[in-house]
């Protein structure tokens, strides 16, 4: 009998600690659309204050599986507001998992899924800055899924669409004609995109800017162009222009920027003479 109520009470407080337990784990973390609209840093911020030790420990990957698995399980929403926070949410984390991820299957079926809840989020239809950058996700994941290039491109100019004054839409689509040597297309884009978006950084907006496209990028992007189509003298013109960035503005750059920069003066036979007349 003695050993019968020892038992009982092991058990008992067994069932007391793990109920303690439960009751100790953080709580969900609750995600709105204000969060959501404070950007990419301000949602790292609220990871890393719930899961601080885990974060620190270099476990972040932990972190987004698990609140993945809490955001899949606890917000039952398939429609309204609240779903389109949720498949932004989720958009968001899968693809940080993937990035993460080594194992390529598992990094494809990450992206993958991000790609699916951000597309959901799309369908909705919104003009608000989230809306473009799902958009732009969506064009970069189909992009690493291998998938064809029309559907990126049709995606990515909807995005440009909803906000003509971004310009990393354009800028995806530059890079895509470069690397399979479309010449002219590329050069088409890069011409209107130098006009338009360098030294025009958005002043408003929290996903997805990349400063060094507006800062000088397109600028490099518009002298691969006219280089590759045989338009030395713009080609030229613009490589010195970019150049002298390096030497006036080293703020803008990283080091491994401007040694890339740098070690490219030797295709440019008539380099020194246009820097020295637009010195």
């Amino acid at each position: 009998m003695e050993r019968i109520s020892l038992v009982a009470k092991r058990v008992r407080n067994a069932a007391a600690f793990c109920k303690f337990q439960k009751f100790s784990t953080p709580t969900t973390m609750q995600v709105t659309m204000s969060d959501i609209r404070l950007g990419p840093e301000h949602l790292e911020r609220r990871i890393s204050a719930r899961f601080g030790d885990q974060i620190n420990s270099g476990k972040r990957s932990g972190a987004y599986r698990q609140l993945i698995e809490e955001t899949e399980t606890g917000y039952p929403y398939k429609h309204g507001r609240k779903f389109r926070v949720k498949s932004f949410y989720l958009g968001y984390l899968y693809h940080q998992l993937a990035r993460l991820t080594e194992d390529v299957d598992k990094k494809r079926r990450f992206l993958e899924c991000a790609l699916t809840h951000y597309q959901n989020f799309i369908q909705r239809k919104g003009n608000d800055e989230e809306q473009f950058f799902a958009c732009l996700s969506a064009g970069i994941l189909l992009q690493a899924l291998d998938q064809p290039w029309p559907e990126a491109e049709e995606i990515f100019l909807a995005a440009y669409e909803l906000y003509p004054q971004r310009g990393e839409p354009i800028d995806q689509i530059i890079q895509h004609y470069l690397s399979i040597q479309q010449w002219p297309i590329a050069f088409l884009f890069s011409s209107s995109a130098k006009d338009q978006f360098y030294g025009k950084l958005p002043d408003q907006g929290n996903w997805g800017i990349d400063k060094s496209f507006y800062n000088w990028r397109v600028l490099h992007l518009h002298t691969a162009a006219c280089f590759s189509l045989g338009r030395m003298q713009e080609a030229t013109e613009t490589f010195c222009f970019l150049h002298s960035l390096t030497l006036r503005h080293l703020e803008i750059f990283l080091r491994e920027e401007i040694d890339l920069i740098w070690s490219q003066k030797n295709l440019f036979p008539e380099f020194e003479i246009y820097a020295t007349n637009s010195a």
